[in-house]
């Protein structure tokens, strides 16, 4: 049942709605009905932006991470780019290709005489020749291999004895470049020039024991 108060109370209130809404103005609320309906809640406090910083090292792993799922296996090539196609240094295929290459590299022996090699061969060759012009039996003969010189000797002493006697030079010029032979000696072809014919030489020459000794000096055709 409704109290006398509470009747005025509700009469004053319909009459300030009615008037407001004729004016235009808004509504009066009663406070003690707003606080008991509306109840502010707690204040949720403003996000604070997070700064985002560049690490180098999030970066490196993650390109990292970007080359192994790539096949590259961590390894870069030129710009940090490895060729397409190309195989990772260290991987058993170029390992492969490496062991085949020096496979073929010692199966093929090279032809062409080392600069060391070529200068005292030669400073050989004309001391040899040099020992027949001056009749020098016992300078050409030692610088023969030993089973060479066995059976060379005595024919060598007899031409150079021939010369002497006779006052033969002989006139000695390079026919066809020093070279490494199949059998790894190094062997040189020589014109030959007596006062009555020209002939073409052959001579191969062998280090052994770290002294390089005349295995064969001949005529060939």
């Amino acid at each position: 049942m409704l109290t006398r108060g509470m009747l005025i109370a509700g009469l004053l209130a319909a009459a300030a709605m009615l008037t407001a809404c004729a004016s235009g103005a808004p509504p009066a609320t009663n406070p003690d009905i707003v606080s008991e309906q509306i109840t502010p809640g707690p204040a949720f406090p403003t996000p604070t932006a997070v700064p985002v910083t560049y690490s180098p090292a999030t970066a490196e792993q993650s390109q990292d991470s970007k080359d192994r799922s790539s096949g590259v296996n961590g390894v870069s090539g030129v710009n940090g780019v490895l060729a397409e196609g190309a195989d990772a240094p260290g991987s058993s295929s170029s390992a492969a290709q490496v062991s085949t290459s020096t496979a073929m590299q010692t199966a093929i022996p090279s032809t062409v005489a080392s600069a060391e090699d070529s200068a005292t061969i030669m400073r050989m060759v004309e001391a040899y020749w040099d020992a027949f012009n001056s009749y020098n039996a016992d300078v050409a003969v030692s610088m023969l291999e030993e089973n060479y010189r066995a059976s060379k000797e005595d024919l060598i002493r007899r031409d150079i004895g021939r010369m002497k006697l006779f006052r033969v030079k002989l006139e000695v010029s390079e026919g066809k470049p020093l070279a490494l032979n199949k059998a790894g000696d190094y062997e040189i072809y020589l014109k030959l020039a007596t006062p009555v014919d020209s002939r073409r030489l052959k001579m191969v020459f062998r280090r052994i024991q770290g002294q390089w000794r005349i295995v064969f000096s001949d005529e060939v055709e």
